[in-house]
Formats: C-alpha cells, sequence, structure tokens
C-alpha cells in the first residue's frame, strides 16, 4: 500500500484565512478537507477549525507529514496567529513547518509568475518574476513601480486597490484576476 504525503494548510494573512488538509499523490494535491475562517477572529476560531478539519478526516495530527503556513504579507496580527500556530501544533506532533509567501500562492493559483495584494496606503506588495533569477519579493508605491524596467506584461491580482494602483503605473500590463489565495 502506498503512503501519500498529508499536509495541513493553514492562512491567516489575509481578510478571510483557512484551514486545509490535502494529499499529494504524485505531482497534484488532493483537497480532504477545508474551512474558511472569517477575518479578524483567527485567534479565537484557528485551533478549532484545525481541530474539525482533522476529525472530519478521521485523522489527528500525529498522522501528517508536515504543516504549510502561509508567512505573509499580510496583517501582521494574522501572520503571528497563523505562524505560531503552526509551530506550536508542529512542535508538538514532532513535524516540520514549510513557509510560503501568500504572494507565491497567488502566482500558482492564477498561473502568472508576477502577482500583486493591496498593501493599503497607495503601495502593493509584489512578487516580482525576473527571467533568469529568483522571484523577488517587495513592499512598492507608484515610485518603486515606475522605476521597474521593463514592466510585466502580466500580473496576477485579486484585489481592486492593486488592480487601481497597478493600472494606473503599468498601463500596458495586463491584469488577471484571479480568486483571492486560500
Amino acid at each position: 500500500m502506498t503512503i501519500f504525503p498529508l499536509l495541513l494548510a493553514i492562512d491567516t494573512c489575509g481578510p478571510s484565512g483557512s484551514v486545509a488538509l490535502g494529499r499529494i499523490p504524485g505531482r497534484d494535491l488532493e483537497i480532504l478537507g477545508q474551512t474558511e475562517l472569517a477575518g479578524r477572529t483567527y485567534s479565537a476560531t484557528l485551533v478549532s477549525a484545525v481541530a474539525d478539519v482533522l476529525s472530519s478526516a478521521g485523522l489527528h495530527l500525529g498522522l501528517l507529514d508536515a504543516i504549510v503556513v502561509v508567512n505573509g504579507p499580510g496583517s501582521f496580527t494574522g501572520v503571528r496567529v497563523g505562524v505560531s500556530a503552526a509551530k506550536g501544533l508542529a512542535q508538538g506532533a514532532g513535524i516540520p513547518v514549510v513557509a510560503i509567501s501568500r504572494l507565491e500562492v497567488l502566482s500558482r493559483k492564477s498561473g502568472v509568475p508576477t502577482a500583486a495584494l493591496d498593501a493599503h496606503r497607495g503601495e502593493v506588495y509584489l512578487r516580482l518574476d525576473r527571467t533568469g533569477s529568483a522571484p523577488v519579493e517587495l513592499l512598492a508605491g507608484p515610485k518603486e513601480l515606475a522605476a521597474v524596467h521593463p514592466a510585466p506584461a502580466r500580473v496576477a491580482v485579486c484585489d481592486e486597490g492593486a488592480a487601481a494602483l497597478l493600472a494606473r503605473v503599468w498601463p500596458q500590463t495586463q491584469l488577471v484576476t484571479t480568486p483571492p489565495p486560500l
């Protein structure tokens, strides 16, 4: 019998969050259970959501191969709650934690290597793909965006704030609207 890796994923960085349980049979991810978390309630609902997702699948923490946690960018409190919970749960169960950027999740979900999220105050969190080198993540306002040459051909966005700023500064860039990453 082949056992496929089991992962628990936690995202508390955005306006809404999620907890998901998945298995990786080969290259694809099979979602075994998922629940969305209302924003601003993460500290009160996260641990019980993890317990509910695991219980619904008939599993417990000790059977997991790893916990994947989104480590930002996003709300400082949300990031802190998610990362702290993941580390505490993983340490107690003796399993590793893997951190991933919310921008990378958005990029992968959309199939577009460059992605942006609204950082408010006229700025975006930007994952900028550069041919031949690793992507770079930065906080950028109009001045920093205008200094990027060449501007990317396509950028994944999931909110109006990022879309409006990018459309104004990079009018030739195609904005690929994608649902928020979960």
